[in-house]
């Protein structure tokens, strides 16, 4: 059951203070709101004539820019300057003076006829490649003196790097450039075939132009600034619940015209209506005060009697079943007192009840877990047994497996020794009797020579049998960390295994890096690889038909180590896939087998080596083994 919120006396009150309170929100609400748009309204009016203003101010300043361009163009010696050289020093005066006048050019050029800067102001700008320039310069120059003056937009950020501060240079790339052709004098009616000496450059980018923008509206926030809808300055993202107004800015001269684009902050808009909202919020405040002390002392008398029936029902609640019979003023609580008082009586018949079949109940409960937790002991102590069993029959397959292999080399090598035996008699007997021949000193010599190094490669053949047994049965029985060839272990745990395989028509592969050395627990790996490669044999293969056995290898990307066995066997389906790792579950429970092989198999790779196991497998399609494994490489693979 839930706990409740509210008492009936808070309910009571919030009723009292929401049936005076709710007409006085909604119409507060309503006059706010309207005031609101309107205020809106005004301050984008307001906006937009401030923007305005601050346009106008800035065509004014490229106005004054463009008419000094205009009379520095005119003048002799700027002109002689392009051309010749001559009188340089006053042309830089006379630029560095318009530069001082109109910060807004970051930069004036003089250049002459062949594309030369003679004169720039500042000093970087000397060296400011000409290359984004010289389309425009050609057509100047082409035009001759029926040149007229030109502004264009350009987007170069060589001239960013040069001539915009540090802070600026991640902004924008371009630059408002107005080209202005030099004269030496109105000749062409002298002679038509005069040439320019020069052209007059100014750079005016379009971060200086944001500055100057900002500066005018000190109360706004520039977004950006478009040309034919491309934008000439980094994004800027208006603030949140914003005012936004767009102006035109047209140059001076031109026929460009830029679009300007302006944010303000509604908060400074709705001032006003936000006092008023405060004062409104104290005025309500106090008005629910008083509601809420008069709903108060109304609601007091009204609810004392629900205070004593609370009192009864808590005493209930406690166990106080035989409580005096109490009455209240009002009928309906009356009655609700007498069926409480009936339900306390019943209760208490059933508590006693209860309270004697609980302990029976507890008793019958202790049994059954004691019985429960011995027979766990029992399975978990058998469970343990089997695992050994099933372990100590791999290590006697493996004897079984060794002892037939080396039947074979220490029998040749007997029959070696006794056929070695039969011709030292003879020699001998021919010593004594001084009837040996060379030629059977010689031929025994061959004999001999023959039957030692036969000798030798059985016993060879003998001893790395019982090498390779050796290493697997202490590894499966002492289970230590220790660094070991990885392919060298696995060739060991087939060859350990040939008598089994030799029972079946078996081909078996081990590809992977022959020389990577790396540091487990082998003993994990070989009674991995012996339990699949049995569980193959006795549950996938068919002793008629010819079986392959793929075991790989491979360091991934991670440093784990990823094994993988895959056999062309029977496969399984579906429902053994999903019990195949349980304990005691066999498909050959008829043919004696344990269900243990896998069991085992899961717990060296989880438990033991703390890696990973995925099979794949489809009836017919053999099975896939893909176990992924923490181990340190020792000796990383070629």
């Amino acid at each position: 059951m839930s706990k409740a919120r509210f008492s009936f006396k808070q309910l009571l009150i919030t009723q009292f203070v929401l049936g005076a309170m709710i007409p006085t929100l909604l119409l507060s609400s309503l006059l706010i709101a309207a005031f609101r748009d309107i205020q809106t309204e005004e301050q984008i009016e307001k906006q937009a004539a401030q923007t305005q203003s601050a346009v106008l101010q800035l065509e004014f300043e490229l106005e004054k820019l463009s008419l000094q361009l205009q009379q520095l163009a005119k003048d002799s010696n700027v002109a002689l300057a392009a051309s010749s050289g001559v009188f340089a020093p006053d042309a830089r005066n006379n630029m560095l003076s318009v530069a001082q006048q109109h910060p807004l050019a970051s930069g004036l050029l003089l250049l002459d006829s062949k594309y030369w800067v003679a004169e720039a102001i500042p000093i970087s700008a000397m060296v400011l490649p000409i290359s984004p320039l010289q389309p425009e310069l050609t057509k100047l120059y082409q035009a001759d003196y029926t040149a007229v003056n030109t502004t264009v937009l350009l987007e170069a950020d060589q001239f960013s790097e040069l001539l915009l501060p540090a802070p600026n240079r991640p902004g924008s790339s371009h630059w408002l450039v107005m080209f202005l052709p030099l004269k030496l004098a109105d000749s062409t009616g002298i002679d038509p075939r005069s040439k320019l000496s020069g052209a007059l450059v100014a750079l005016i980018s379009a971060e200086q132009l944001n500055t100057r923008l900002q500066q005018y509206l000190p109360h706004a926030r520039l977004l950006n600034i478009y040309w034919q809808q491309q934008a000439l300055l980094p994004d800027v993202a208006p603030l949140d619940d914003s005012v936004v107004t767009r102006t035109s800015l047209t140059v001076p001269a031109t026929d460009l015209s830029l679009s300007v684009v302006v944010a303000s902050s509604r908060q400074q808009a709705l001032q006003p209506i936000t006092e008023l909202t405060y004062r409104f919020v104290q005025i309500t405040l106090l008005f629910l005060v008083i509601l809420l002390v008069t709903g108060w002392l109304f609601v007091r008398r009204e609810i004392r009697p629900l205070a004593q029936l609370s009192d009864l029902v808590a005493g209930y609640a406690k166990g106080e079943l035989t409580q005096p019979v109490q009455h209240f003023p009002y009928i309906e609580f009356d009655s609700i007192a007498s069926v409480l008082q009936n339900m306390a009586q019943t209760l208490s018949e059933h508590q006693h009840s209860l309270e004697a079949k609980v302990t029976q109940r507890t008793a019958e409960l202790q049994r059954a877990v004691a019985d429960l937790h011995q027979t766990n002991t029992t399975l978990i102590k058998t469970q343990q047994q089997l695992i050994e069993a099933e372990k100590s029959s791999q290590i006697g397959i493996l004897v079984a497996g060794i002892a037939r292999e080396i039947t074979a080399p220490v029998s040749s090598s007997m029959r070696a020794v006794s056929a070695l035996d039969t011709q030292h008699t003879q020699i001998i007997a021919a010593v004594r009797q001084s009837t040996l021949k060379r030629s059977e000193l010689e031929q025994y010599l061959r004999f001999t020579a023959d039957a030692i190094e036969q000798l030798g490669l059985q016993l060879k053949r003998a001893q790395e049998l019982l090498q390779s047994f050796n290493a697997m049965a202490v590894d499966q029985s002492r289970e230590q960390k220790r660094n070991f060839n990885l392919y060298d272990y696995l060739h060991d745990v087939v060859l350990n295994l040939r008598y089994e395989l030799g029972q079946y028509q078996v081909k078996t592969d081990i590809i992977g890096d022959k020389v990577m050395v790396v540091q487990s627990y082998p003993g994990s790996f070989s009674r991995i690889l012996t339990n699949l490669i049995l569980n193959s044999l006795e549950h996938g293969f068919d002793r008629q038909q010819k079986h392959h056995i793929s075991i790989s290898y491979q360091l991934l990307e991670n440093g784990l180590l990823e094994l993988r066995y895959q056999d062309d066997g029977a496969g399984m389906p579906a429902e053994v896939m999903q019990r195949m790792y349980e304990p005691f579950f066999t498909t050959a429970q008829q043919e004696g087998g344990s269900g243990l092989g896998l069991s085992i198999v899961h717990s060296l790779v989880t438990q033991q080596l703390k890696g990973t196991i995925n099979c794949n497998s489809t009836p017919g399609n053999g099975c896939t083994f893909i176990f992924t494994l923490p181990v340190r490489v020792v000796i990383k693979p070629r």
